[in-house]
């Protein structure tokens, strides 16, 4: 692996390790969660559950999931406009981390993913020296135009 490579996944190591710790915070941050609808601090409410929601997905905590899941539907009967809108996809969100978290945002943000894509092969545009895919016939940062190769 690469120098980025390290950087990335160490990085993300290192976010997980805080999300695993801020779990047990996760309890606490629902019944916030909560006081907050109660209030009527809708926007609140959203900001609160899609922290807790995105630290339950990384750890693939369904139970927390499915907590925010119901506070978010909730939250979606008593509002209305981009509010309602906002909390049905926070709703959504957390009941698709639930049932597949394979699916979930974390797991499509996978290190793993990102550092797989340098593995292609790449050249150098004569025109503006950006790294473009081998077989490109024309570099997609300037333009430049490849000379056609008989096959």
């Amino acid at each position: 692996m690469g120098r980025w490579s390290h950087l990335l996944l160490a990085r993300t190591t290192k976010r997980l390790s805080q999300s695993l710790d801020s779990v047990s915070m996760s309890d606490l941050s629902c019944a916030k969660m909560r006081d907050a609808l109660d209030a009527g601090r809708f926007g609140t409410a959203i900001r609160m559950g899609w922290q807790v929601a995105s630290q339950a997905s990384m750890v693939q905590d369904a139970t927390i999931l499915w907590q925010v899941e119901r506070l978010a539907r909730q939250l979606a009967e008593s509002s209305d406009g981009s509010t309602q809108r906002k909390a049905l996809n926070l709703a959504t969100y957390c009941a698709g981390s639930a049932t597949s978290p394979q699916d979930s945002l974390f797991a499509r943000m996978s290190p793993k993913r990102w550092i797989g894509r340098r593995d292609k092969a790449r050249k150098a545009c004569p025109d503006c020296a950006e790294a473009i895919a081998a077989d490109a016939r024309v570099c997609r940062y300037c333009g430049y135009r490849y000379p056609d190769f008989p096959t």
